[in-house]
């Protein structure tokens, strides 16, 4: 998931700090989620309010499907492919990442 933050030393030093910062609390901790009654997917197209779907050019395909699938289902959605990223766009591609957001923003 990882391979193209390890292409850039910026990028991997960023993700390193994120690691390193996180608690781990859901590793210690029950998992206080409810599960949804009908499940999630089912309901995704209820999702009204315009949403933007960021995905980086080379990310899993895995992740691929699902903005996939959220584009197709939200009706009031666009996505957005980060060029030169994987999964982490914000951290590998940071310029192009921060102008896509300071435009969806208007």
């Amino acid at each position: 998931m990882f391979n193209k933050t390890r292409e850039d030393i910026d990028a991997t030093l960023l993700l390193k700090q994120v690691v390193s910062d996180y608690s781990g609390w859901h590793w210690f901790n029950s998992d206080p989620r409810e599960k949804v009654n009908p499940p999630t997917l089912e309901q995704i197209q209820n999702i009204k309010v315009p949403t933007t779907i960021i995905i980086g050019e080379y990310d899993l395909s895995y992740f691929k499907d699902i903005a996939e699938i959220l584009n197709n289902k939200i009706s009031n959605s666009k996505k957005i492919i980060i060029k030169n990223s994987g999964h982490m766009s914000n951290l590998e591609n940071i310029e192009q990442f921060n102008k896509t957001i300071e435009q969806q923003l208007g």
